[in-house]
Formats: structure tokens, sequence, C-alpha cells
């Protein structure tokens, strides 16, 4: 395998890396911003009957606060018929009390940078070696075999 497949191959691996999670407050959250709340069990438990799930974390996006709650769009997939699937946004409010800690999605622009770049090269270089490689019709060699000579 080529350095450039590698290269490629390992390119989703190290794009995952662009984003990361840091720690904020629940009134300093902008409308539109994603989100990670851990809540409490309790908290989670009040979830359960709206998001199917006993988990401690909300994944989703800010739509709305208030001095009491945040209302959060979370993605939900439903399943069609076959492998048809549609992703909903549902709206959870989530009372501030029950969160135990918030997260905001945070882009990383010095590593996206890098990715972008590395992403960039490995193309480049997999297109030069494509495209710099001699082949038997360029050289003026003839690509058949005996049978392609005419006498």
């Amino acid at each position: 395998m080529s350095r450039a497949a590698i290269l490629i191959a390992a390119l989703p691996f190290v794009s995952a890396g662009c984003f990361s999670y840091v720690a904020a407050s629940a009134g300093d959250v902008p409308v539109g911003t994603a989100v990670r709340a851990h809540l409490s069990r309790d908290g989670a438990a009040k979830l359960r009957d709206v998001l199917g799930t006993d988990d401690q974390q909300v994944d989703g996006k800010v739509l709305g606060r208030d001095g009491e709650a945040l209302y959060v769009g979370v993605p939900r997939r439903l399943r069609g018929e076959g492998y048809q699937e549609r992703v909903l946004e549902q709206r959870v409010t989530v009372p501030v009390g029950d969160i135990v800690a918030l997260e905001v999605r945070e882009l990383k622009r010095t590593r996206t940078a890098a990715v972008v770049a590395a992403a960039t090269a490995v193309t480049f270089a997999a297109l030069l070696e494509l495209f710099s490689g001699e082949s038997g019709a360029s050289s003026g060699q003839p690509t058949g075999g005996t049978e392609a000579l005419v006498p």
C-alpha cells in the first residue's frame, strides 16, 4: 500500500479531532450553539419518557433559554421501511438544576487547518504519483502483445 493510501485511510480519524468540548455555564451559552449537557440521575429520569433512554448525557443545539431551563434540539433518528432513515430534531426542556455539567462544542481552528493542509498535500501527492508514471502508450512502445505488431 502506498504512503498516500495510508494517509488517506487515516484522515477520518485525524479529522475527528477538529472539535472538542469546553466547559460552559448555562447562562452564557448563545442560541444555536452545539452543547453536551451532563444530567443528574433525577434529570435523566425526567427525560426518559421524552428521549426513550436513560442516558445522563444530552447532545444537541441550544434553541433557547430562560433563567430556569435550556431548550435543546436533540437529533432523533427514525427508521422507515428498509434502509430509510430520517433525522428529526426534538425539542427538549432541560431544567438548569438538573444539569451537572455543560459543555459547548468548539472548533479547533489550528488542528482543522493542519488537517486541511495534510489532506491537500496527500491529494496533491496522490495526483502527482498517478499522473507522473509512464505507461506503454506514452513511451512509444506498443501496449499489446506480438499480435499488435503489423508486418
